[in-house]
Parts: C-alpha cells; sequence; structure tokens
C-alpha cells in the first residue's frame, strides 16, 4: 500500500502502466471518500462519493423507470465497497435488467465519481492510497463488461469539469441543492406559472443533479439557467444530506459459529454501510452477536422482533436523525431499558447533552476506535458472562 498527494491523472496513469490490480482509495480533507477497481490496469468500478444513494436512485429512476424500485429487496454479504456492484449483478441475475443495459449504469456511475475527484482536486489537497484485492473479490469484478482505459475516463472528466468552470460554475457543485431564499424578490421577477415551478422544484431536497434528471436535462444547463436567480439572491445553493437507498438492502452480519445465541446482541443503527461493516468486526470479535440495521425507517420493526442488549445508534442520518429515533425507542416498553449509545462525527457539549436529554446511556465520536466500542461493550454488558476480547 502506498500513500501519495499526486492529482488524479498522474495518479492512473501510473497504475494503468503498471497493470495495477486492485482498489485506489482517494480521501479529502474532510474525509470524503472515493473507491476505484482495476484490474490488470484497467477500471472496473467505482463507488463511494458525496451521496452514493442519491446517485443510485437517478440512475435506476433513470433507467430503470419501469422497475418498483420500493418491491426489491436485496440481502448483501458483500464487502460495502462492493455492495452496489452486488445490486447490479443481481438485477441482472433476476432479468429486471440486461447486460447492456447495466453496463451503461455502471459507466455513468464511474463518470460522477471521476467528476467528484477532479472537483475536490481544484479545491483541496487528495491523499490516495492502494489496496491490493483477493482473487475472490476480483471475480466480482467480471460479470460487466467493464473495462476502461482509466487515462481517457480521467481525461473525459476533465473536460467536463473545463467546460463547468468555464461556465463560471466552480463555485457551484452539481451536488447542493438550490433552495429558494428571497421568494417576495422571485414571485416579482418570474410570472405565477414559473414561480409555483420554482417552488416545487427548488425546495431544498432536490440537487442540481436531481432537478437535471426530473427536467430532462444536464446539471450544467440547470444551474447555467438559475445563475441569474443565484447572482440576485432569490435562489441559494445549499448542502445537503443523503438519502436512504432506493433499494432495501439487508446487509447480513451472521454471528461466527462459535458464538453461543444466549450471548448479548448488540445492534448498530447506521445508513453506512462501511460503519456497519467496521462495528461488525469488532463487536463479532468481542465476542457478542450483531445485528447491522442501514434504513432508519426499518430500526423498530427489527428492534421489537429480536430486542437488543445494547444499542448504538447513529445521529446524523438521512429522513429521521438519531435523537428522534432514540425518542421513538424509548416510547416502547420492550426496549425503553435498552442502553443506547450515540455515535456521531460532531463532539460538542450541545450535542452530548441532547443526546442525553432523548434517553442515551453514552456518546462515542467517529471515526471509530476500537478500543473505545470495546470499554463500552464491557461497561454496558458487564453482567453478562465475559466474553473473551481480544487484546
Amino acid at each position: 500500500m502506498t500513500i501519495t498527494n499526486t492529482d488524479l491523472e498522474t495518479r492512473v496513469n501510473t497504475l494503468e502502466i503498471e497493470q495495477f490490480t486492485g482498489k485506489l482509495q482517494v480521501t479529502s480533507t474532510t474525509q470524503e471518500q472515493w473507491r476505484l477497481f482495476f484490474y490488470l490496469g484497467k477500471l472496473v468500478w467505482a463507488d463511494g462519493g458525496i451521496h452514493p444513494n442519491r446517485s443510485w436512485r437517478r440512475l435506476l429512476t433513470k433507467h430503470c423507470h419501469n422497475l418498483n424500485l420500493t418491491k426489491i429487496t436485496i440481502n448483501s454479504k458483500e464487502e460495502f465497497e462492493t455492495c452496489n456492484y452486488q445490486i447490479l449483478t443481481i438485477l441482472l441475475e433476476r432479468k429486471l435488467i440486461n447486460t447492456k443495459l447495466a453496463k451503461v449504469i455502471a459507466l455513468e456511475r464511474i463518470d460522477e465519481i471521476l467528476f467528484e475527484i477532479i472537483e475536490h482536486q481544484a479545491i483541496e489537497s487528495l491523499s490516495y492510497k492502494e489496496f491490493n484485492i483477493s482473487t475472490y473479490r476480483l471475480s466480482l469484478f467480471k460479470i460487466l463488461p467493464v473495462l476502461l482505459k482509466p487515462t481517457v475516463a480521467v481525461k473525459a472528466s476533465q473536460q467536463k469539469w473545463l467546460l463547468w468552470t468555464q461556465n463560471s460554475l466552480s463555485s457551484y457543485s452539481p451536488n447542493l441543492a438550490p433552495t429558494i431564499s428571497e421568494p417576495e424578490q422571485l414571485q416579482k421577477s418570474v410570472n405565477q406559472v414559473v414561480y409555483k415551478n420554482f417552488v416545487a422544484l427548488f425546495n431544498g431536497n432536490n440537487t442540481l443533479r436531481d432537478l437535471a434528471l426530473q427536467m430532462k436535462s444536464d446539471p450544467m444547463t440547470v444551474t447555467c439557467s438559475l445563475l441569474p436567480y443565484i447572482d440576485r439572491g432569490s435562489i441559494e445553493p445549499i448542502e445537503v444530506g443523503d438519502i436512504e437507498p432506493p433499494i432495501n438492502i439487508v446487509q447480513s452480519f451472521s454471528p461466527k459459529p462459535n458464538l453461543s445465541h444466549s450471548s448479548p446482541l448488540v445492534a448498530c443503527i447506521d445508513d453506512s454501510l462501511q460503519i456497519s461493516r467496521v462495528m461488525e468486526e469488532i463487536i463479532l470479535k468481542a465476542g457478542y452477536r450483531f445485528v447491522g440495521i442501514q434504513q432508519p425507517l426499518q430500526a423498530l420493526p427489527i428492534l421489537i422482533s429480536q430486542p437488543p442488549d445494547l444499542i448504538f445508534l447513529d445521529i446524523g442520518m438521512p429522513i429521521i436523525n438519531g435523537y428522534e429515533l432514540c425518542s421513538q425507542i424509548r416510547r416502547i416498553c420492550q426496549l425503553e431499558k435498552i442502553p443506547i449509545i450515540m455515535l456521531t462525527g460532531q463532539d460538542g457539549i450541545v450535542d452530548r447533552m441532547r443526546a442525553k436529554l432523548v434517553g442515551s446511556y453514552d456518546f462515542v465520536s467517529k471515526p471509530i476506535d476500537d478500543r473505545k466500542i470495546i470499554k463500552i461493550l464491557k461497561k454496558f454488558l458487564s453482567q453478562f458472562e465475559d466474553p473473551i476480547v481480544p487484546q
């Protein structure tokens, strides 16, 4: 594994020449992360980014508009990094899409990832890590015939970024969501029909990429059309969070064979598959059973059906945040006394006080530290038989 701070084009050019097989992980100073997968120097897959779930909803809505996504459930046993690739393969296996369409979706996803990296590269320093991946995991990427020359793909994305900047859009990421900041001013500048359309579209819930799909256009055209209103202060592009996965993904975390069914059960409610995977590894190694819940709206039915002995609960989730969910859990008699530990990237006094007020027992800040998690496990599960905790 190597760590570098060079630019993306230089990095992928080297990997292409070396016929690299593995994963290139790109991380920003704000901990945004993108993952590029290579096979013999060719780019075969990419994932991660700012709004991975929004991106998937757009792609599936655009190319699979006849598909009822709400009725599809996927039991995922793969690493969080390849989960979305697995979704495509399962849709193929179920004959819900064909190979040609799956390839188009994959290529558009890769293109969006590369644009995001180049966009961030223009404003901050990015770090690069290379990882080898197993032969088994490599076989996952042989299902779709995607073998891109990474230098060509990167240059195409660079050209898109150049056009973006030439249109004076460098200050506006396509992941921002326009919202009406001065409704009276806007209403005076457009007719009533246009104003009603603006109110429906620019509500702070749809990013520029989302709007482009709805308007059957592209992000650059949509953003350029909004510039006059942005300049006058009528419309303001704001940052928004990701949404829940468009497809119901049930992450399967099986306990180790030597764990007894009487072992304490620990639940982790976090919309991040990465966090769930990290927590699973720590908790199973500590000798406890584990259940991961990525969709907060499904948390209560799951917790009621199999009440855990301890709950780790993320604060920053889409649709319903950790504070609201904690309050709901506390109103259910069979769950009201279960210790709840809040997980968050914000570690302020106000956050801690609010967490206590809604009924949490403790507070753990991210990034996840296995020593802190084990300390929490020992603290709140001491009434059970002591598990074997790795030193």
